[in-house]
């Protein structure tokens, strides 16, 4: 188990679906992403890849919100690493 390592911070980054959705089709970063639906993206949320994410995330001792900008999101980057030093 990785927690048993004495430095180790597991961190969840969260983003609620919608926020997820808005910035795939905006990316476009993975084939069709740019013209799928939401109901498509939310089907991906149960690929095998994904389904073990939540219990992963559920065991994070840290979890930060990535529902702002992506400056919102280094502050809280910044505290944290302020905060485990």
């Amino acid at each position: 188990d990785l927690e048993q390592l004495g430095d180790f911070h597991l961190v969840a980054v969260e983003a609620p679906l919608d926020v997820r959705y808005k910035r795939s089709t905006n990316r476009g970063e993975n084939a069709g992403e740019i013209k799928m639906s939401r109901e498509e993206f939310e089907r991906t949320e149960t690929a095998s890849t994904e389904v073990t994410l939540p219990p992963v995330m559920a065991r994070a001792s840290i979890h930060l919100d990535n529902s702002g900008t992506y400056d919102e999101l280094m502050a809280q980057i910044e505290e944290m690493m302020r905060a485990i030093e």
